[in-house]
């Protein structure tokens, strides 16, 4: 008996909503275009960095350019800083405003 009242009632509660809601669609009857903003590992860049490329990914990594760093900072500047990311997504919000979505990962 137990087992049946179970069954009703899991029953009931999957498929109930489908017969409640005959007219109701699933779909929207109109679409709209968001912009989706994605952010992601900014905790450790709170404050602008220098940074350069590299022409290659040695196991010594950055060692191996290391006197050409001075020169790769003054031509590639600061990048990053929490200051510069608010700034781009205000920026970015504006130019479509209630229609944003932010995500940071």
């Amino acid at each position: 008996m137990t087992k049946t009242i179970c069954f009703c009632f899991l029953t009931l509660i999957f498929f109930g909503p489908v017969f409640i809601s005959e007219t109701a669609s699933v779909f929207a009857s109109e679409t709209e275009q968001i912009r989706i903003i994605s952010t992601n590992d900014i905790h450790s860049y709170l404050r602008p960095i220098y940074y350069r490329y590299l022409d290659e990914f040695k196991p010594w990594g950055a060692q191996s350019r290391e006197g050409d760093y001075v020169n790769k900072a003054e031509i590639e500047g600061k990048i990053g800083g929490m200051a510069h990311v608010a700034t781009m997504i205000k920026k970015l919000r504006a130019e479509k405003p209630g229609k944003n979505l932010l995500l940071d990962a």
